[in-house]
């Protein structure tokens, strides 16, 4: 009994540290993979002003 208690105790202690890990990480996935994120570094504004103006812009793929 002792056994699937401590084995019970571990699952749910994993769950919820798992949980808001993951949470987090799909909270930066979700900000960080917009085009506006990745322009506002002064490197590639030129690109993404060309990519703004382009065909492209309307395509969900990128390309």
């Amino acid at each position: 009994m002792k056994k699937y208690l401590v084995s019970g105790l571990l699952v749910i202690i994993g769950i919820l540290i798992a949980f808001p890990l993951f949470s987090i990480s799909y909270y930066t996935m979700v900000r960080t993979s917009t085009p506006q994120f990745c322009a506002s570094c002064h490197e590639i504004q030129f690109a993404y002003n060309t990519w703004k103006t382009s065909t492209h812009v309307n395509n969900a793929q990128g390309f």
